[in-house]
């Protein structure tokens, strides 16, 4: 029920920026239609035509007498087989990109990466040393977003503790996925109806998910 919860929070998130934070905004959006549901129709429609066609001129007018009933007749043979390749092609890719994607969001979220996980906290590793946050000392969780170019952003989640701050870049750090279910798990009470602030001139944001009570 919370990882559930989790990504109705990322979908909050997707109303804010782009790129956004894997830890809260994945699972990546993922199309179940290649084409246009105008298209498919009309290559149903073509496909229904072409076949009236062949009918009618096969009662009607002999093909070896004809020139243009036989390619009349072609032409539709052309017709009906680009349309049904192109509904063959979208049946195919919606069963196999929907299932493709679902593999990986699963993966994602079962990959500890650079974190290691016990019942009172986490280690993670920082410069070849290894460090470890228990839950209880967390007062904040904040998503931040830095501006990288005129149209990329570079995300991540800071956590600020009784003694530190981190930070977890979604671009260098590994396991962010499961990193953002296990935070959820762990912290109460977090605040899902804040929006992103702007911290500085240079256009960085942030946005506080979680507070300690008391902490403020």
């Amino acid at each position: 029920m919370k990882k559930r919860k989790w990504f109705l929070l990322g979908k909050e998130f997707i109303e804010s920026f782009e790129p956004l934070s894997p830890a809260f905004a994945k699972p990546f959006p993922v199309s179940r239609n290649r084409y246009p549901k105008n298209l498919h129709k009309m290559a149903k429609f073509l496909i229904a035509l072409s076949i009236a066609i062949i009918i009618f001129i096969y009662f009607n007018y002999p093909f070896q007498s004809e020139n243009i009933s036989f390619l009349i007749v072609f032409s539709c043979f052309v017709v009906i087989t680009f349309a049904g390749a192109k509904i063959w092609t979208e049946i195919n890719y919606k069963d196999e990109s929907y299932e493709d994607a679902e593999k990986e969001i699963n993966k994602r979220h079962n990959e500890n990466g650079k974190f290691k996980y016990v019942n009172d906290g986490f280690y993670f590793t920082v410069k070849g040393k290894e460090e470890f946050i228990k839950w209880n000392d967390i007062l904040e969780v904040n998503s931040f977003s830095i501006p990288t170019g005129k149209w990329t952003k570079q995300t991540g989640i800071e956590l600020i503790t009784n003694t530190k701050n981190y930070e977890f870049n979604d671009n260098n750090t590994s396991g962010m996925d499961k990193f953002g279910d296990k935070l959820f798990e762990n912290l109460p009470n977090w605040r899902l109806d804040t929006e992103f602030m702007r911290v500085n001139n240079y256009g960085v944001e942030k946005r506080n998910l979680y507070q300690k009570n008391g902490s403020g």
